[in-house]
């Protein structure tokens, strides 16, 4: 068998020596598009059918028509000047030394149980786009790595058992799990992953012609193609903010012909949020141009008012900012002395360098309802029009992410943090959103709402502190 040919750049290097190192049970080249996952993950397969013979490994797709429209041709390539006896109808490649390699597809459609893999012999398996794979398939998978049995034994011993998987951002819930868990530092030792991006794959980062096309791209492409985005996704179709799409999406930024509402949550896990508005003169138009998600230490209503006033101090802004946000904010802080509320502390620190006017409300209003209503703002209700500024990425990806609940509410997904307390991670900017749009356009929401409750009618805003 001759030597593959095959130019690895410096990541494809370490994921390599990552596989052969032994450590590891399965190894995850994921991220963005171009960032040689494909490759380095088939040219790992043929190193160690060369490393050694007669070991038995397969590659598995979703069907057989991706497997042969997006996989082949690069296995084509790097095998072009490898002697093969290929077995189309069974897709089997049998190099000079025994060694095998099986294009199997998942086939979960006509296979439900996936009897086809649990008497699979084999020494270890590539996973291409994991996230279109069941976790069941991932399952058996582990329990078949190895079991292919070399007679006699290789010199240099029994072949690393290894699952090498490849994948880009996905919510598929197993396989963001594993994303997540590196991002915490929280993988278990058998488990490997390697982030990989087209910037770190030479032959398109200094493509400079191609990397001009990206910049024409949407946000969305840009942040999960060439970004490696995990958080940043399409929504589902359960979403909360159905009507919300990349079309609300712009390149938005402070402008200084009108005042600047702040809309907070108090939740310190991950972070405070804190998003920012405005709305345009005699246009109709409101839109949020920033957010701070003030994550430790600045997880707190101090934390959150010092990064909010240097904010506004970067900006030169030197007006009245108006402070919206979830009622319970100013619910009596027993921890502190003083029983100082969050919104207390908040204002206490952002009073030292700006007058704020208060719109919090005494309690808080319907979520179905508001929602019901922000959809409709989404939709251009009354000739209105929200958009989101591109740069506000937490935000983008909680109004993309949040799904609705069994009765119309938003469902927040928790998670456990390192010391095992329980968080939700999305969520925080769409509150801050709803309590904003329900004060600030409150007589909008009247109009909208014909059966509007006393007990939840929003503060009204005269229209001129608006701008």
């Amino acid at each position: 068998m001759k030597t593959v040919i095959f130019d690895a750049f410096p990541k494809q290097e370490t994921f390599i020596s990552a596989v052969l190192s032994r450590k590891y049970g399965v190894l995850i080249y994921g991220g963005a598009m171009r960032g040689g996952k494909t490759y380095v993950a088939l040219a790992t397969l043929l190193l160690l059918c060369k490393l050694f013979p007669g070991s038995r490994w397969a590659v598995i797709r979703k069907n057989s028509l991706r497997l042969k429209k997006n996989v082949r041709p690069s296995f084509n390539k790097l095998t072009k000047e490898i002697p093969l006896k290929i077995h189309e109808t069974l897709q089997t490649f049998e190099f000079e030394n025994g060694s095998k390699i099986l294009f199997l597809p998942e086939n979960l459609e006509k296979d439900p149980t996936l009897e086809a893999f649990r008497g699979l012999e084999i020494n270890g398996a590539v996973l291409e786009e994991m996230s279109e794979l069941s976790e069941t398939l991932f399952n058996i998978l582990q329990t078949r790595i190895g079991s292919h049995l070399i007679v006699p034994e290789p010199k240099n011993g029994k072949p690393p058992g290894v699952i090498i998987g490849t994948c880009n951002p996905t919510q598929k819930e197993w396989v963001k799990l594993i994303h997540d868990q590196w991002v915490k530092g929280l993988l278990p030792a058998h488990i490997y992953y390697l982030q990989s991006r087209i910037y770190d794959n030479p032959f398109f980062a200094n493509d400079k012609e191609f990397m001009d096309k990206t910049k024409t791209w949407s946000i969305y492409e840009r942040e999960v193609f060439i970004e490696g985005n995990w958080d940043f996704v399409i929504k589902t179709p359960n979403a909360f903010w159905h009507s919300f799409s990349m079309e609300h999406i712009k390149p938005l930024y402070y402008q200084d012909t009108t005042t600047i509402h702040v809309s907070i949550d108090s939740n310190s896990a991950p972070y405070c949020s804190a998003s920012f508005w405005q709305v345009l003169p005699g246009q109709k138009e409101v839109f949020q141009f920033h957010e701070i998600a003030a994550a430790d230490p600045y997880n707190h209503a101090g934390g959150l008012a010092v990064l909010t006033s240097e904010y506004l101090k970067e900006i030169e802004y030197n007006d009245i900012v108006y402070v919206y946000g979830d009622a319970t904010t100013k619910n009596q802080n027993t921890i502190d002395p003083l029983k100082r509320s969050f919104f207390d502390l908040f204002i206490e620190e952002m009073q030292d360098n700006f007058e704020t006017v208060d719109y919090i409300q005494r309690s808080n209003p319907s979520v179905t309802k508001t929602a019901a209503f922000v959809n409709a703002l989404y939709e251009f209700y009354g000739g209105w029009s929200v958009h989101i500024g591109e740069l506000c990425k937490k935000s983008i990806s909680c109004y993309m992410t949040v799904t609705k609940d069994m009765d119309g509410t938003m469902k927040k997904k928790k998670e456990l943090d390192s010391l095992g307390n329980t968080f939700e991670p999305y969520g925080h900017f769409s509150d801050c959103k709803r309590y904003f749009l329900f004060v600030c356009l409150g007589e909008v929401y009247s109009a909208w709402n014909d059966r509007f409750s006393e007990s939840h009618a929003p503060i009204a805003i005269p229209q001129e502190d608006l701008f």
